[in-house]
């Protein structure tokens, strides 16, 4: 079973000040959604929008969105899901783009949509030489127990492993690329950071030039990882999550793939030796208020009243 990655939705306290930074720095086509929040595409994406950010009490993640190929498709994962009594939201049924679908908690709280049939586009292509990325690359998660949540999207959703970083970080797909999820050890679950693919190296680093030129700190890169042979550096945004500009993630649609366990040194973190050293607090995050919440329910208001 392949799923595609199709969009990361944030709720923010501060809507300009993401969307400023998301339209500026990481060059996404911003629109916006009419309810005060904004959307935002990729021109070499099939997805109408690759994140979308509304106004909300807190600063957290709504939900990471995948395709699936048809309604019947969404019906059997559903009753899957139910079998092994996931949290599952509802039952499938119409969802508010117009597809057919459901969502679901992990056992950490992260919401994920499952859907087919939703709206999808023919992209622009290409603008190479602009440093515009091209689409959503991958999406990775802080978790208290990556091993466990690992098999969890293994049984639930249909991943496989492809490789391990020790056992600091795990890296999964239903896809042929290296990685569409990621899990990284954190005492507090979240967000560790969302990737966006640029066209090639050249674009890769004209992004990575003009987000620095703009007074963004650069927090780890530009590089290449060891696990998934990627491009990378990545910034934080306004509203304190991490984004990466990446490119050239490995292919592993091979039966022969075999996951292997990197070493966590910077001759296998960074392949080039060019980056910065890791800066590990960086990444470490902040635990997620909107874990276990659906957004926009009562519970998130109540949030409000806590902070």
């Amino acid at each position: 079973m392949s799923m595609r990655l199709r969009r990361i939705d944030f709720g923010v306290r501060d809507v300009e000040a993401q969307a400023h930074f998301l339209r500026e720095a990481f060059a996404l086509v911003q629109e916006e959604d009419g309810a005060g929040g904004a959307r935002f595409s990729a021109p070499g994406s099939v997805e109408p929008a690759v994140a979308t950010l509304r106004p909300a009490p807190v600063d957290r993640v709504d939900a990471v969105a995948f395709a699936v190929e048809s309604p019947d498709q969404v019906d059997r994962m559903h009753a899957h899901l139910a079998d092994l009594d996931a949290g599952v939201v509802g039952g499938p049924g119409p969802t508010p783009e117009g597809g057919y679908g459901f969502e679901l908690f992990d056992p950490e709280g992260h919401l994920l949509s499952i859907a087919a049939g939703t709206p999808t586009r023919t992209p622009p292509g290409p603008r190479r030489g602009n440093g515009v990325p091209m689409d959503l690359s991958h999406v990775v998660f802080n978790s208290g127990d990556i091993d466990g949540l690992s098999r969890w999207y293994c049984a639930a959703l249909g991943f496989r492993i492809t490789d391990w970083l020790e056992d600091k970080l795990v890296f999964m797909t239903t896809s042929r690329y290296h990685h569409q999820i990621a899990l990284a050890a954190s005492s507090d679950p979240g967000l560790n950071h969302v990737a966006f693919e640029c066209a090639d190296i050249d674009d890769f680093m004209r992004a990575t030039g003009r987000t620095m030129r703009m007074g963004h700190e650069v927090l780890w890169g530009p590089g290449r990882h060891g696990p998934g042979d990627n491009a990378f550096a990545y910034f934080r945004s306004p509203a304190g999550f991490i984004c990466e500009f990446t490119t050239e993630l490995k292919v592993v649609d091979s039966p022969d793939w075999v996951a292997s366990t990197w070493q966590s040194v910077p001759e296998q973190s960074d392949l080039w030796g060019t980056s910065n050293p890791r800066p590990n607090d960086a990444f470490r995050g902040v635990p997620d208020p909107g874990l276990g919440i659906l957004p926009g329910s009562p519970e998130e208001l109540e949030l409000l009243v806590a902070r």
